[in-house]
């Protein structure tokens, strides 16, 4: 069974862990996969920062146009604990719709177009989780920790979640249907590049075909780090499992998580909110970047 998601279909066409929580303040929210040896090990998600080119990165998805829907979910990303890049899978698709909407709530913030006089500023909005088509991949640039106890340590390569928004989702689409009677994504490589703006799209900006590999080269390229990381080579070079990776908070797990959120923000949770809900990824709600782009997360 191909991994639809629970994100649904993009919204612009639309429009045209895991982990339980428990009464402990949890240090963090991540995605998961599970190790042969039954530990858990953080997948993080592909990123490069503000003006690097020529970024490797090769795919592990098949990603064919019929394979089915494109596997999709919604993402709160936030600032947590003192540390950005916590992340949990938004649940607005339920009938009861998400608490970490609310947990997440901002100022309104005036965008260009923004009806005027703007009867909503001073108003509250909580935020939707932002849309993402999702895939994995390994990004081929050296990462070496500046800090903490792994300092000096260089990664050589990265399996990493690619995480795309909707606004990039249609160069993707051409991409996997153009490579569809080649056998899909899986070993193309890109090179990719990011703009100098902060604000600019963390999963770079420019997309460029850079050649391939095939599986035998992928498992001689990737045996050393894949026994670093923890897999047999033969898994490394495959998708993670999306359905522990991705799985969804129960609504109690979900609830429980936004409280501690809900709390370092100031939020009352019981205070309903004056305004709709913004979608995290419109020009209504900006997210700033800069603070996020952190050279101790390998990502």
């Amino acid at each position: 069974m191909v991994y639809q998601g629970s994100g649904g279909p993009p919204p612009s066409l639309a429009r045209a862990t895991g982990g339980s929580h428990m009464g402990n303040k949890p240090f963090g929210f991540h995605f998961y996969e599970v190790l042969p040896n039954g530990k858990r090990k953080k997948v993080s998600g592909f990123r490069i920062n503000p003006g690097e080119k020529d970024v490797p990165f090769v795919f592990l998805d098949e990603a064919t146009p019929e394979a089915g829907a494109a596997p999709s979910i919604r993402i709160h990303e936030f600032k947590y604990n003192g540390t950005f890049g916590n992340i949990v899978i938004c649940n607005s698709h339920r009938s009861e719709g998400c608490v970490m909407d609310k947990a997440l709530e901002r100022d309104h913030t005036c965008f260009p177009g923004c009806k005027q006089p703007c009867t909503r500023i001073g108003s509250k909005e909580s935020i939707k989780g932002g849309w993402k088509w999702v895939a994995t991949g390994i990004k081929m640039k050296p990462f070496t920790y500046q800090k903490g106890p792994l300092a000096g340590t260089v990664l050589p390569y990265q399996r990493c979640m690619l995480m795309v928004p909707d606004k990039q989702y249609e160069m993707f689409l051409a991409y996997r249907e153009q490579y569809a009677s080649m056998g899909g994504l899986r070993g193309k490589v890109f090179n990719v590049r990011r703009e100098d703006n902060q604000r600019s799209s963390k999963i770079g900006t420019l997309w460029l075909p850079a050649g391939e590999m095939t599986d035998e080269q992928m498992m001689e390229k990737f045996e050393g780090v894949a026994a670093d990381y923890g897999l047999p080579v033969e898994q490394y070079i495959r998708p993670v499992d999306y359905q522990y990776a991705l799985r969804e908070l129960t609504n109690e797990e979900m609830g429980a998580a936004a409280k501690w959120v809900a709390a370092e923000n100031n939020v009352d949770l019981n205070q309903s909110t004056s305004v709709s809900v913004a979608t995290a990824s419109a020009k209504t709600v900006p997210v700033d970047d800069s603070e996020s782009d952190d050279s101790e997360v390998p990502f």
